[in-house]
């Protein structure tokens, strides 16, 4: 059984960030963000977890 932390650590971390326990996103799909949500550049929607958010915000911000 492969657990998304396995595949997680396979991922260019520079390319990818683990947003949720569920879910794993290519930086550069994300089109807009909050502390609750991403939603990427298909216009879906994904959560972001309570223990990612800072993570998430912290990264996306030096991105830019």
């Amino acid at each position: 059984r492969v657990i998304l932390k396995t595949i997680g650590a396979m991922l260019p971390q520079k390319k990818f960030l683990r947003i949720h326990r569920s879910f794993i996103v290519a930086v550069d799909k994300i089109r807009s963000f909050s502390r609750q949500s991403v939603t990427l550049a298909s216009g879906q929607t994904i959560p972001v977890g309570r223990q990612y958010s800072a993570l998430l915000a912290e990264r996306l911000q030096n991105q830019k």
